[in-house]
């Protein structure tokens, strides 16, 4: 008997699944084009019997035999030294406006995604995710995951805990790769993410716009950075112990890229957000403490803009820098269009400086927002705070995470 190890077997099963849901998808393309074919082939071969058994008469009446006589009509191009161009004629029927494209756009149905479990069907995450279409969920088990995954279109890539669902990168590398990918459906949720190469990241986004959601990011360089022509959702996240929580660096494009930074705990690390020559909406965010743990003397920042523009609104900014300039938030002489409304900003070591072209409306505050223990890094509000209705949409200021 053969022995096939499971996670082959599944591997296989998968495989066929695929080929039955592209048959599924694409049948009435397949059967169009396999009905060309046999058209294009009886056409061929009725034309070589006319070219063979077909006489005609010469101008004396008698009959010729098919050879002797003109059937250069009825001779196959290639006979006449013509050739027939099948390429061609596939080239436009698949191409727009003919009848292939009406076919398909009728015939296709869209993939139904399916869950691709690991480690019960694949050992390692980026096996599942190299096997997966656009539409399907890789689900992940408590468990550390020592990998630098690749991310595909359209496919997402879920744990079970982020408390316990863990990806080291082993300082090989990002931990997590997002690059020139367009489906903004794309989501990584609920990892702990750490241990990136030295200078990379944990997560990195270039020329992509997926949801990065509800996970623990730490121990990098850069927590997350983003790049190119890029506008992901960075939402529910606590970004922590790490040189830089977000960076959104020299993004292509500007005017058409947006990243959205919201809801994240951003505490306890060098800078917290850091932008230069880009953009973001920045809303409901914990910003607190940036510049508090250990690392080398130098600028720290709660946010720090440099040739950038950002709206700013309804976060926390707190107990952020540790040097003469560092600021809860700070914005340099070529930053503009930096917009700051229904903030608490409050015991930076300087709360907001600007040398660019910015707008703080008298709707921000500076007040203690009250932690449990913002010491201990536990960022929930006391009872007594008066920022839990102090928000633009009369919700609480900060992360509601």
């Amino acid at each position: 008997m053969i022995k096939i190890e499971k996670s082959k077997a599944i591997e296989i099963v998968l495989k066929i699944e695929r080929v039955i849901d592209m048959w599924r998808r694409n049948r009435v393309t397949v059967l169009f084009l396999v009905a060309v074919i046999i058209f294009g082939v009886v056409l061929m071969d009725g034309r070589k019997n006319n070219a063979v058994g077909v006489s005609a008469e010469n101008d004396t009446g008698r009959v010729l035999p098919a050879e002797q006589a003109n059937l250069s009509d009825n001779v196959p191009a290639e006979a006449s030294g013509e050739s027939f161009d099948f390429a061609g004629m596939f080239a436009n029927l698949a191409g727009g406006g003919g009848a292939l494209s009406s076919f398909r756009q009728s015939g296709e149905a869209e993939h139904e995604g399916i869950v691709l479990k690991v480690p019960a069907e694949f050992d390692t995450i980026q096996k599942a995710i190299d096997m997966a279409m656009a539409g399907d969920v890789v689900e992940v088990a408590a468990g550390e995951y020592k990998e630098n995954l690749v991310m595909k279109d359209g496919v997402s890539v879920v744990g079970e805990r982020a408390e316990t669902t863990i990806l080291d990168g082993d300082k090989k590398g990002n931990v997590v790769t997002f690059k020139d990918l367009n489906d903004g459906e794309t989501r990584l949720e609920n990892f702990s993410i750490k241990n990136a190469q030295e200078s990379l990241s944990g997560v990195l986004v270039e020329n992509s716009s997926p949801i990065i959601n509800r996970n623990i990011i730490f121990s990098n360089d850069y927590d997350i950075y983003i790049k190119g022509h890029s506008s992901p959702i960075v939402q529910r996240n606590v970004l922590e112990q790490s040189k830089v929580g977000v960076q959104i660096f020299n993004l292509d494009k500007v005017e058409d890229s947006n990243p959205s930074i919201a809801d994240n705990l951003i505490y306890a690390n060098k800078k917290g957000i850091n932008l230069y020559n880009s953009k973001a909406s920045i809303d409901h965010n914990t910003v607190s403490f940036n510049g508090s743990y250990d690392f080398e003397a130098g600028a720290t920042f709660g946010i720090y803009l440099a040739k950038s523009g950002a709206v700013i609104t309804n976060n926390i900014i707190t107990d952020n820098g540790t040097c003469e300039i560092c600021s809860g938030v700070y914005a340099d002489e070529n930053s503009k269009d930096v917009k700051l409304s229904f903030n608490d900003i409050w015991n930076n070591q300087n709360n907001f400086v600007c040398f660019g072209v910015c707008s703080m409306e008298d709707n921000n505050r500076s007040e203690d927002p009250l932690y449990e223990n913002g010491l201990l890094f536990s960022f929930s509000l006391k009872a007594e705070s008066t920022l839990f209705t102090a928000g633009s949409d009369g919700q609480k200021l900060g992360a509601r995470i």
